[in-house]
């Protein structure tokens, strides 16, 4: 699991809520199966040999090995997560449910961080943007990258007046 993850993070240019993403599915994942106690059904076969031959103590210990395994893995990416979460507020990024208020939250941020920012005309561009994330839907864009649903987006606002 961590393999393939890390993997789509290396593999294609990512932004850091991309790479956020990706991490936070992975600790989903971690957290669910530390919670269902999973363990691949082979494995689980092989303790159900070693419980028939009496080992019932060593595999007992084994499945409490494996859930200090996923809480240590959970704690890793918790390690990796907390530098990303001062971005977190610019989530509404991956232009796929945008509400005023998060985007309202992210100027706020940056204002806080020393940003000159004009909310009235931020307000009439966000009022632009969902029209443009309603035509990305319709037209099956929804699941385009990152950085690609922003490219076009651009492009189609150019004739578009800054107000």
């Amino acid at each position: 699991m961590f393999r393939s993850h890390i993997q789509s993070i290396e593999r294609e240019k990512k932004s850091v809520l991309e790479i956020l993403n990706i991490l936070s599915d992975m600790q989903n994942i971690l957290q669910e199966r530390k919670i269902q106690n999973y363990v691949q059904l082979k494995v689980k076969g092989l303790l159900q040999d070693r419980q028939d031959e009496g080992l019932e103590v060593g595999c007992k210990h084994f499945l409490t090995a494996v859930k200090c395994l996923y809480s240590g893995c959970l704690e890793y990416l918790d390690m990796w997560i907390e530098p990303f979460k001062e971005f977190s507020f610019f989530k509404w990024m991956k232009l796929e449910n945008v509400s005023w208020t998060e985007v309202e939250t992210s100027i706020k941020y940056m204002m806080d961080k020393g940003f000159d920012i004009d909310d009235s005309k931020c307000f009439n561009q966000f009022c632009n943007l969902k029209t443009f994330i309603a035509a990305c839907k319709n037209e099956g864009r929804k699941s385009a990258p990152f950085h690609e649903k922003w490219s076009q987006y651009f492009k189609s606002s150019k004739s578009v007046v800054s107000l």
